[in-house]
């Protein structure tokens, strides 16, 4: 049957295939607390670029639905419902971004979008309502760029980032609230996955750039959304959870050891950056659900890593924004995806917040 399986049903008849935009407004909010006049809506979502879509990939997703174009008409619609005030993508293909962007300002948004380095054809984009944010400064930070300078901050060989580097990029937009002229600042994440394999970088990743968000921020009140490529259990969601590793991971990272110098793991070199000091930062939908979703990526792109599971997260500042709200996930698609409904192999995210005073 076309639509979620799990026990929570579309209510549609089995013979009527539901669309996105239809699923999309039967999602539960989950609501803890109200809003009003100083709330906003943050969408994150990574919508699968072109470029991933090799063509032995996905051997499921109906040839109607394998380019970003094919999806496109599916994506706004979700969009549209989701109708996020600030819109965070991930896997935004390089040559789709312009038309993306000329869609996405017909409907009242600004963007500020940032490639991958070292050829990737892909990027992370950033997208507000006009009527709602004006921008301030945006930053745009290559991962190589962040490790060599942790690497030279620590007095290490800068081979150690030579030998380290990828292709991922970390865009932070700082933008003022009309409605009551308080600045936020939303970083926008993409970490590398590769099965897991090198939780290590991925770790590194997130702590280098949640500390140069921080940082832009002017340790004012920020918001850090994006794909994690982490399950809850793994060492970069416990260091985002904590502020510093467990020591089961700290062990399992110097283990991986994806780059080594002079019989030094990655971790053992660049310990200091494993952990951060911002106490108030939560997760959303941990806050308000008590648990993150079931899953936000449910896709077998080379039919022998099937993926069921939860990559996908929006964090805050909790001392300085309330989130009120979340848009629960749909729960477990009925076949893998990019399929005839799901525009991507990922699950979209919305979290309602307001301004603490």
């Amino acid at each position: 049957m076309s639509g979620v399986s799990n026990g929570r049903h579309v209510g549609l008849s089995s013979r009527v295939q539901p669309t996105i935009t239809e699923l999309t407004k039967q999602r539960e909010v989950i609501k803890v607390s109200s809003h009003g006049e100083n709330s906003f809506t943050v969408v994150s979502y990574n919508i699968l670029a072109d470029c991933h879509m090799e063509p032995e990939w996905y051997q499921y997703t109906p040839d109607d639905s394998r380019t970003a174009q094919q999806r496109h008409s599916k994506l706004m619609g979700e969009l549209d419902v989701l109708n996020g005030d600030i819109v965070c993508l991930q896997e935004v293909g390089e040559g789709y971004q312009p038309f993306l962007t000329t869609e996405m300002a017909s409907r009242g948004y600004r963007g500020e979008y940032c490639r991958k380095t070292m050829g990737t054809q892909e990027g992370s984009a950033t997208f507000f309502k006009k009527d709602e944010f004006e921008i301030v400064d945006v930053q745009k930070l290559s991962f190589n760029e962040m490790l060599e300078e942790a690497v030279e901050a620590a007095n290490l060989d800068t081979s150690i980032a030579a030998s380290c580097a990828r292709d991922h990029i970390f865009i932070s937009v700082k933008l003022k609230h009309l409605k009551t002229g308080k600045v936020l600042t939303v970083g926008n994440i993409h970490t590398i996955w590769d099965n897991f394999s090198q939780l290590d970088v991925t770790t590194l990743q997130v702590a280098l750039a949640l500390a140069k968000l921080s940082r832009f921020a002017e340790k004012n009140r920020y918001i850090l959304a994006g794909d994690f490529n982490s399950r809850q259990n793994m060492a970069p969601y416990y260091l985002l959870l904590n502020g510093t590793l467990s020591e089961s991971h700290r062990k399992e990272l110097a283990a991986v050891a994806t780059v080594k110098h002079e019989d030094k793991s990655l971790f053992e070199l660049l310990e200091k950056c494993y952990q951060h000091k911002s106490g108030d930062l939560a997760s959303s939908y941990l806050s308000l659900k008590g648990t993150e979703p079931d899953l936000t990526n449910y896709d077998d792109y080379d039919g022998q890593h099937p993926a069921d599971w939860c990559l996908d997260y929006i964090w805050y500042t909790s001392n300085t924004l309330e989130a009120n709200c979340v848009l629960d996930t749909i729960g477990t698609p009925s076949s893998r995806i990019p399929n005839d409904v799901f525009p991507s192999d990922h699950l979209s995210l919305k979290t309602t917040f307001s301004f603490n005073n």
